[in-house]
């Protein structure tokens, strides 16, 4: 694990938190996929950050992130859809601090939760990367988080 600077602070001491790595992996074949799991607690998601390793197949793949929560209920929607079909190498996706629409090139993903300009409070769960289509390519992702509670972590799966 690693400790990145916050480039948004002028004292310089402060971090993004704690950075989790996934390497890259194939996508989700018509299903939702995990990237990471949150346990033991709650945690501040400071930066999650995809980068497509591998060219993206040519079938519409109206792509979201989302939470399955350890607490019984269905998934939240961290992000809306995104169409991720023929995204190439180098092609980036993260999460931002507002509740608008998904992008790509830029490469944005939204949340639709607990939201402010230095993060998400997401609670135990798995983050998981749900693609509706069976397509080809893979997406290496990274995560930076400060746990809330004692014993919060952030494992990528």
């Amino acid at each position: 694990m690693a400790y990145i600077p916050d480039p948004n602070t002028s004292s310089g001491g402060s971090s993004l938190g704690t950075q989790v790595s996934r390497p890259a992996g194939d996508l989700p074949q018509s299903t939702a996929g995990t990237l990471f799991t949150i346990s033991g607690g709650r945690v501040w998601v400071k930066l999650l950050l995809g980068e497509v390793t591998t060219v993206i197949g040519v079938t519409t793949n109206s792509s979201k992130i989302i939470l399955d929560r350890e607490v019984v209920g269905s998934p939240v929607d961290l992000t809306n859809v995104l169409d991720i079909r023929l995204d190439v190498v180098g092609t980036y996706y993260t999460l931002d601090n507002s509740f608008t629409n998904l992008r790509q090139a830029a490469g944005y993903f939204y949340p639709n939760v607990i939201s402010t300009a230095k993060g998400w409070l997401l609670g135990p769960g798995d983050i998981q990367l749900d693609c509706p289509a069976s397509e080809t390519g893979q997406i290496k992702w990274d995560l930076w988080y400060t746990p809330l509670d004692a014993g919060a972590t952030v494992v990528a799966v």
